[in-house]
Protein backbone atom coordinates (compact mmCIF):
# COMPACT_ATOMS: atom_id res chain seq x y z
CA UNK A 1 0.00 0.00 0.00
CA UNK A 2 1.28 3.79 -0.63
CA UNK A 3 1.07 6.30 1.56
CA UNK A 4 0.98 9.73 0.07
CA UNK A 5 1.63 12.60 2.24
CA UNK A 6 -0.19 16.18 0.73
CA UNK A 7 2.63 18.36 -0.15
CA UNK A 8 2.63 21.70 3.19
CA UNK A 9 1.74 19.16 5.26
CA UNK A 10 3.44 19.83 8.68
CA UNK A 11 3.29 23.54 10.67
CA UNK A 12 2.83 26.98 8.85
CA UNK A 13 5.29 29.47 9.35
CA UNK A 14 3.01 31.04 12.41
CA UNK A 15 3.09 28.03 14.51
CA UNK A 16 7.17 27.62 13.82
CA UNK A 17 7.94 31.34 14.58
CA UNK A 18 5.52 30.45 17.97
CA UNK A 19 7.52 27.35 18.70
CA UNK A 20 11.27 28.68 18.02
CA UNK A 21 9.96 31.32 20.11
CA UNK A 22 8.98 28.96 23.08
CA UNK A 23 12.27 26.88 23.17
CA UNK A 24 14.34 30.31 22.97
CA UNK A 25 12.89 31.06 26.18
CA UNK A 26 13.32 27.82 27.73
CA UNK A 27 16.99 28.09 26.63
CA UNK A 28 17.33 31.75 27.85
CA UNK A 29 16.44 29.80 31.64
CA UNK A 30 13.57 32.17 32.37
CA UNK A 31 11.62 30.73 35.26
CA UNK A 32 7.25 30.49 35.07
CA UNK A 33 6.65 29.78 31.59
CA UNK A 34 3.06 30.67 30.68
CA UNK A 35 1.54 30.33 27.30
CA UNK A 36 -1.73 32.09 26.53
CA UNK A 37 -3.88 28.68 25.25
CA UNK A 38 -1.57 25.81 23.83
CA UNK A 39 0.95 27.21 21.55
CA UNK A 40 0.09 24.67 18.81
CA UNK A 41 -2.13 22.50 18.03
CA UNK A 42 -0.04 19.23 18.43
CA UNK A 43 -0.85 17.16 21.98
CA UNK A 44 2.77 15.46 21.96
CA UNK A 45 4.74 19.01 21.84
CA UNK A 46 2.55 20.69 24.07
CA UNK A 47 3.53 17.89 26.31
CA UNK A 48 6.84 17.88 25.80
CA UNK A 49 6.85 21.50 26.36
CA UNK A 50 5.23 20.92 29.68
CA UNK A 51 7.34 18.21 30.82
CA UNK A 52 9.80 21.34 30.36
CA UNK A 53 8.14 23.43 32.75
CA UNK A 54 5.91 25.63 30.30
CA UNK A 55 2.52 26.46 31.66
CA UNK A 56 -0.84 26.78 29.41
CA UNK A 57 -3.54 29.24 30.98
CA UNK A 58 -6.58 30.82 29.71
CA UNK A 59 -6.46 35.02 29.48
CA UNK A 60 -9.05 34.79 32.42
CA UNK A 61 -6.31 33.54 34.18
CA UNK A 62 -4.00 36.62 33.55
CA UNK A 63 -5.40 38.81 36.09
CA UNK A 64 -4.04 36.27 38.64
CA UNK A 65 -0.35 36.07 37.82
CA UNK A 66 2.38 38.11 39.56
CA UNK A 67 5.44 36.71 38.14
CA UNK A 68 6.14 34.76 35.19
CA UNK A 69 6.90 35.70 31.60
CA UNK A 70 3.82 35.45 29.62
CA UNK A 71 4.27 34.18 25.28
CA UNK A 72 1.17 35.26 23.33
CA UNK A 73 -0.05 31.93 20.78
CA UNK A 74 0.18 32.59 17.18
CA UNK A 75 -3.53 32.91 17.37
CA UNK A 76 -3.12 36.21 18.97
CA UNK A 77 -4.72 38.06 21.78
CA UNK A 78 -7.28 41.16 22.18
CA UNK A 79 -5.15 44.57 23.10
CA UNK A 80 -7.53 44.46 26.63
CA UNK A 81 -5.44 41.39 27.73
CA UNK A 82 -1.89 43.06 26.85
CA UNK A 83 -2.81 45.97 29.08
CA UNK A 84 -3.15 44.22 31.85
CA UNK A 85 -0.22 42.23 31.20
CA UNK A 86 1.82 45.07 30.73
CA UNK A 87 0.44 46.78 33.77
CA UNK A 88 1.73 43.77 36.21
CA UNK A 89 5.03 44.40 34.62
CA UNK A 90 5.42 40.79 33.16
CA UNK A 91 7.35 40.03 30.77
CA UNK A 92 5.76 39.46 27.53
CA UNK A 93 6.82 37.42 24.33
CA UNK A 94 4.75 38.08 21.02
CA UNK A 95 4.38 34.60 19.33
CA UNK A 96 1.86 36.48 17.54
CA UNK A 97 1.85 34.88 13.83
CA UNK A 98 2.65 37.76 11.39
CA UNK A 99 -1.02 37.94 9.36
CA UNK A 100 -2.66 37.93 12.60
CA UNK A 101 -0.97 40.98 13.55
CA UNK A 102 -1.97 42.32 10.65
CA UNK A 103 -5.43 41.63 11.08
CA UNK A 104 -5.29 43.08 13.94
CA UNK A 105 -4.02 46.64 12.93
CA UNK A 106 -6.41 46.73 10.20
CA UNK A 107 -9.06 45.66 12.68
CA UNK A 108 -7.98 48.57 15.46
CA UNK A 109 -6.97 51.31 12.32
CA UNK A 110 -10.61 51.00 10.86
CA UNK A 111 -12.50 50.82 14.45
CA UNK A 112 -10.67 54.01 14.87
CA UNK A 113 -11.91 55.78 11.74
CA UNK A 114 -15.67 54.98 12.94
CA UNK A 115 -16.06 51.68 10.44
CA UNK A 116 -18.60 48.63 11.59
CA UNK A 117 -15.60 46.00 11.45
CA UNK A 118 -16.48 42.24 10.65
CA UNK A 119 -14.65 39.30 10.81
CA UNK A 120 -15.92 36.64 8.62
CA UNK A 121 -14.73 33.68 10.34
CA UNK A 122 -15.64 31.41 13.18
CA UNK A 123 -16.90 33.44 16.15
CA UNK A 124 -15.62 30.62 18.30
CA UNK A 125 -12.36 30.24 17.00
CA UNK A 126 -9.43 31.95 19.47
CA UNK A 127 -7.61 34.53 16.43
CA UNK A 128 -11.10 35.88 15.69
CA UNK A 129 -11.92 36.53 19.55
CA UNK A 130 -8.34 37.91 19.70
CA UNK A 131 -9.00 40.43 16.52
CA UNK A 132 -12.59 41.03 17.85
CA UNK A 133 -10.08 42.48 21.09
CA UNK A 134 -8.61 45.22 18.63
CA UNK A 135 -12.50 46.62 18.27
CA UNK A 136 -13.60 46.77 21.51
CA UNK A 137 -15.03 43.47 21.08
CA UNK A 138 -17.64 45.92 18.66
CA UNK A 139 -17.48 42.99 15.89
CA UNK A 140 -19.40 41.62 13.82
CA UNK A 141 -18.59 37.87 13.07
CA UNK A 142 -19.98 36.31 10.65
CA UNK A 143 -19.29 32.97 9.17
CA UNK A 144 -22.40 32.50 6.80
CA UNK A 145 -24.18 34.20 4.19
CA UNK A 146 -27.53 33.80 6.57
CA UNK A 147 -26.50 35.75 8.54
CA UNK A 148 -26.64 38.84 7.10
CA UNK A 149 -29.74 40.58 8.80
CA UNK A 150 -30.01 43.83 9.04
CA UNK A 151 -26.09 44.27 7.85
CA UNK A 152 -27.69 47.37 5.73
CA UNK A 153 -27.92 49.56 9.24
CA UNK A 154 -24.16 50.41 9.02
CA UNK A 155 -23.04 52.90 6.59
CA UNK A 156 -19.50 52.09 6.56
CA UNK A 157 -18.11 48.73 7.30
CA UNK A 158 -14.65 47.78 7.37
CA UNK A 159 -14.19 43.47 6.27
CA UNK A 160 -11.54 41.28 7.31
CA UNK A 161 -10.90 37.71 6.92
CA UNK A 162 -10.16 34.93 9.85
CA UNK A 163 -6.60 34.06 8.26
CA UNK A 164 -7.76 30.17 8.21
CA UNK A 165 -11.22 30.83 6.09
CA UNK A 166 -12.36 29.58 2.84
CA UNK A 167 -11.56 32.15 0.45
CA UNK A 168 -14.70 31.27 -1.63
CA UNK A 169 -17.10 31.60 1.84
CA UNK A 170 -15.43 35.00 2.99
CA UNK A 171 -15.87 36.06 -1.27
CA UNK A 172 -19.20 34.89 -1.39
CA UNK A 173 -19.84 36.99 2.09
CA UNK A 174 -18.28 40.06 0.76
CA UNK A 175 -20.22 39.88 -2.43
CA UNK A 176 -23.58 40.17 -0.47
CA UNK A 177 -22.79 42.76 2.03
CA UNK A 178 -21.40 45.18 -0.97
CA UNK A 179 -24.75 44.73 -2.31
CA UNK A 180 -26.27 46.47 0.65
CA UNK A 181 -24.29 48.74 2.59
CA UNK A 182 -22.84 52.08 1.16
CA UNK A 183 -19.32 51.72 1.52
CA UNK A 184 -17.19 49.04 1.74
CA UNK A 185 -13.44 48.25 2.62
CA UNK A 186 -12.59 44.64 2.06
CA UNK A 187 -9.07 43.05 2.97
CA UNK A 188 -8.53 39.38 2.09
CA UNK A 189 -6.56 38.29 5.37
CA UNK A 190 -6.50 34.66 4.33
CA UNK A 191 -3.04 33.59 5.11
CA UNK A 192 -1.12 32.41 1.55
CA UNK A 193 -0.12 29.24 3.72
CA UNK A 194 -4.11 28.15 4.11
CA UNK A 195 -4.64 28.41 0.46
CA UNK A 196 -1.77 26.58 -0.39
CA UNK A 197 -2.49 23.94 2.21
CA UNK A 198 -6.04 23.42 1.07
CA UNK A 199 -4.58 23.50 -2.90
CA UNK A 200 -2.69 20.56 -1.80
CA UNK A 201 -5.39 18.83 0.31
CA UNK A 202 -7.94 18.99 -3.26
CA UNK A 203 -4.71 17.52 -5.22
CA UNK A 204 -4.07 14.75 -2.98
CA UNK A 205 -7.74 13.70 -2.71
CA UNK A 206 -7.86 13.25 -6.82
CA UNK A 207 -5.14 10.92 -6.15
CA UNK A 208 -5.68 8.50 -3.82
CA UNK A 209 -8.81 6.07 -3.09
CA UNK A 210 -9.12 7.02 0.86
CA UNK A 211 -7.98 10.75 2.18
CA UNK A 212 -7.39 10.56 6.13
CA UNK A 213 -7.52 14.20 7.72
CA UNK A 214 -5.68 15.17 10.52
CA UNK A 215 -8.87 16.00 13.58
CA UNK A 216 -7.41 19.84 13.55
CA UNK A 217 -7.75 19.94 9.61
CA UNK A 218 -11.30 18.99 9.74
CA UNK A 219 -12.45 21.67 12.14
CA UNK A 220 -10.06 24.14 10.09
CA UNK A 221 -7.21 24.85 12.55
CA UNK A 222 -4.15 26.18 10.41
CA UNK A 223 -5.19 24.50 7.47
CA UNK A 224 -9.21 26.65 6.41
CA UNK A 225 -10.45 23.02 5.61
CA UNK A 226 -13.41 23.26 7.96
CA UNK A 227 -16.79 22.01 7.19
Amino acid sequence: MEIIIAEKAGYCFGIENAMKMVRDTIESGQEKIYTLGPISHNTQETRRLADQGVVIIEDGDVENLETGCIILRSHGVGKEIIDTINQKGLPIINATCPFVRAVQKKVESYDAAGYQIVIVGNKDHPEVVGANGWCRDKALIINDINQLENIESYDRICIVAQTTIIESRFNEICGAIKSRVNEVVIFNTICSATAERQAAAAKTAKEVEYMIENWYYRRGINTGLDR
